[in-house]
């Protein structure tokens, strides 16, 4: 679609994953794969907070999948795609239901009920067995600055975006042919009888059905605008 439309001389947008996970920078991220668990997910851009999603995130080998992930991509790809490489961040909260104060009292609870217990013993039902060697490398005393240290990591993560998983995994695509190209009929406005629809146009959605139901709108608006030529 996207040679065709340039063939014509309409003007594109590159073809961009979208709904899609995402490649974090860093190593060792085999040690947390296959986890799943509820979180919520922040994208930053320059540390600036753009848009957060929270439900059921699911960790890979080379970073983060899941719906809420799939959400925010889109963003994380288009500035990835304006060479911002250094610019795009994601930050984790594995403990979405409590705030920071909350999820330090508990700690600073589950110490006091049972003082013998090291760092990684305090964590142990509060999250997945195997997430909690990665977020902590090596077991320490669970004294007072390692609680709050802790408590700032469990809400806090932050790594940086490499890249996306790619379109071989995206759900739907970005880019195409911009609105501003196309009437209210989604004919084009340089060319007369040509018409562009579904994601052909840079047009995409939430997780939700939003993008089939664009691909069936769009194409029922183009077909009965071409029906009146």
């Amino acid at each position: 679609a996207l040679v065709f439309a340039e063939e014509m001389g309409v003007r594109t947008i590159p073809f961009m994953p979208a709904l899609v996970p995402l490649r974090l920078k860093g190593g060792g991220y085999s040690r947390w794969s296959g986890i799943r668990f509820r979180g919520s997910v922040t994208l930053l851009i320059n540390n600036v907070p753009l848009i957060t999603d929270s439900g059921i995130l699911q960790t890979t080998d080379y970073g983060i999948s899941g719906i809420p992930v799939f959400q925010i991509s889109r963003y994380a790809v288009r500035t990835l795609y304006e060479n911002k490489s250094d610019a795009v961040s994601v930050r984790i909260d594995f403990v979405p239901d409590c705030s920071e104060r909350e999820l330090e009292e508990e700690l600073f609870s589950r110490k006091e009920r049972c003082p013998y217990k090291t760092m990684r013993q305090l964590l142990s039902g509060m999250l997945p067995e195997k997430l909690i060697p990665f977020l902590l490398p090596k077991d320490c005393p669970a004294d007072k600055n390692n609680i709050r240290l802790v408590t700032e990591i469990l809400k806090n993560f932050t790594a940086q975006v490499r890249d996306s998983a790619g379109l071989k995994y995206a759900q739907v695509c970005s880019g195409g042919v911009p609105l501003s190209e196309l009437t209210e009929k989604l004919e084009s406005r340089r060319i007369r009888n040509l018409y562009f629809t579904g994601e052909a146009v840079d047009v995409d959605g939430m997780c939700g059905g939003y993008n089939l139901q664009w691909a069936w709108s769009s194409g029922h608006a183009a077909g009965n605008a071409a029906a009146e030529i």
